[in-house]
């Protein structure tokens, strides 16, 4: 899938059992097993965000033990000290509804999206994992008080989001921690 013109475009991917799920910098597009497309949007659309915000270094996970797709990925802002992490998952284990659910609706069948603010520091190169109970995300700490393009490292980070019981279609706000 292309990604509209963005270098590197930060293509990832994962497989489950009917689907191959895939984020570049710049969307989501959902395959069928034998790779047939089925449905694509933007990550700034799953995000409810405007089309101009900057996102970035996408991860997908598929979870075997709750049958449902995990993510996550950055806002990546160089030109102030808003930064932003998303994460979230699919509601169910159909990925083709390409839409955030509201928070805390019942029987939502598209994706639980959530940011985490992480001002002023850019949340730089992150990598998903997950447990049955946690989605883990570890990465790099770039420091954005003064907004740059080559901000200095400071440290590094995980951060981790409370993952809802199986079978739980509500996109209720996790708890989390770091």
């Amino acid at each position: 899938m292309a990604a509209d013109g963005e270098t590197p475009p930060d293509s990832t991917g994962a497989i489950g059992p009917n689907n191959y799920v895939e984020f570049d910098d710049s969307s989501i597009t959902v395959y069928d097993r034998s790779l047939n497309f089925v449905s694509t949007t933007t990550l700034a659309a799953l995000a409810s965000q405007v089309p101009t915000v900057p996102l970035c270094d996408p991860q997908v996970q598929w979870d075997p033990t709750a049958n449902r797709w995990l993510f996550a990925y950055l806002y990546c802002n160089t030109s102030s000290s808003v930064q932003w992490l998303f994460l979230g998952w699919s509601a169910t284990s159909d990925p083709d509804n390409l839409t955030a659910c509201p928070a805390s609706t019942p029987g939502c069948t598209g994706w639980c999206v959530f940011a985490l603010s992480n001002d002023p520091y850019l949340f730089d190169f992150p990598k998903l994992g997950h447990n049955s109970n946690f989605m883990l995300i570890g990465g790099n700490l770039y420091d954005e008080t003064n907004p740059s393009p080559a901000p200095p490292f400071t440290s590094a980070r995980v951060v981790w989001a409370h993952l809802p019981s199986n079978g739980d279609t509500y996109c209720t706000v996790p708890s989390s921690g770091g």
